[in-house]
């Protein structure tokens, strides 16, 4: 009797076990690392700022500007939530098919070149050890055309030392909406004044930086057939535009899309405005899942304009024009 109890005992126990360290396993593997284990799949969010502030940002400039405080919270939130900035080389390796990402990789891009880009944003960028992108309107280096100083080329060689920064072109001079053809201007002027200020751009961040750049962003992310093709002709293969969604590795390298984030964005915004981006939530951990549903609501955030002042006139191009704004307050 005593050998048949044991032996009717001896499967249960091991069932036991079996469930046990079965439902231990589970708990320890994070839902969200499912999603990279499909590489092909990865959804990839590239932040797009501008102008920061120590203090209060004006009103009205939100769009554009923001408290380096605000900076610092959404950082370090998407840092807690498990994301990871990456750079935009890794970027490029991986559309192109080369490694593999970190879980929750995203990139920071920021535009103009500010001397606050420098004096504000880097420090921080540097402290939480985060990689990041500026593209400089290089003709405003070390000045001050508008409201706001422009950092040095002393300034940009300290910070792509660092290894953390990435520097590509705005143009040479073309940031106030000059990237678009011109009505007195036919297809060859145009071609002819939009090649020599993009090759001006790498020429001098060449000689300033001994660097190859190869990361061009348009103006208000204007872009057409015509200036893509000179870019990508004169070495810039990663092109940064307004469009706003997440890259995949079927998006164009020549018109990769960003997210504009705004100055009156909290952390929990500014996750939400990236999750409203994607395409499934089926492996998002439960708590991003919660954070979800109230998405609804801000539809209304990425609205673009109807017509801005400094649209082109369409009626004179003979080329395919692409425009894709966000809906910054730019200056």
């Amino acid at each position: 009797m005593g050998f048949k109890r044991n032996f009717l005992i001896l499967p249960i126990v091991m069932l036991f076990f079996t469930l046990h360290f079965s439902v231990a396993a589970a708990k320890t593997t994070t839902p969200i690392s499912l999603e990279y284990q499909q590489q092909e799949n990865i959804e990839i969010p590239i932040l797009m700022y501008h102008h920061f502030v120590e203090d209060v940002v004006p009103e009205g400039t939100e769009g554009s500007i923001m408290s380096i405080e605000v900076f610092r919270q959404q950082l370090m939130y998407l840092q807690q939530k498990g994301f990871h900035a990456i750079s935009l080389s890794q970027l490029k390796e991986y559309l192109t098919g080369g490694t593999d990402l970190p879980p929750n990789p995203f990139v920071i891009t920021i535009d103009d070149g500010y001397e606050s880009n420098y004096t504000l944003a880097y420090p921080i960028l540097k402290e939480l050890n985060m990689p990041a992108n500026i593209n400089i309107v290089v003709s405003s280096r070390g000045k001050k055309p508008g409201k706001y100083q422009h950092f040095s080329w002393a300034d940009a060689q300290e910070m792509l030392e660092s290894g953390l920064i990435e520097i590509g072109s705005h143009t040479y001079d073309l940031h106030h909406a000059m990237i678009r053809m011109q009505p007195e201007e036919d297809l060859t002027a145009y071609s002819q004044r939009i090649y020599e200020d993009f090759k001006l751009s790498r020429d001098l961040i060449r000689e300033h930086l001994a660097i190859e750049p190869y990361i061009y962003c348009p103006p208000y992310g204007i872009y057409n057939e015509t200036s893509q093709s000179i870019a990508e002709e004169l070495g810039f293969t990663l092109h940064l535009t307004t469009r706003p969604g997440l890259v995949t590795k079927e998006s164009d390298l020549l018109a990769l899309e960003r997210i504009n984030v705004r100055g009156d964005y909290t952390p929990e915004d500014l996750l939400k405005k990236i999750y409203s981006f994607k395409r499934d939530i089926g492996k998002e951990d439960v708590e991003v899942q919660q954070e979800k549903k109230t998405i609804g609501a801000l539809n209304d955030l990425f609205t673009i304009p109807p017509k801005l002042p400094f649209l082109p006139s369409l009626h004179n191009l003979t080329i395919p024009v692409k425009l894709a704004y966000s809906n910054a307050s730019f200056f």
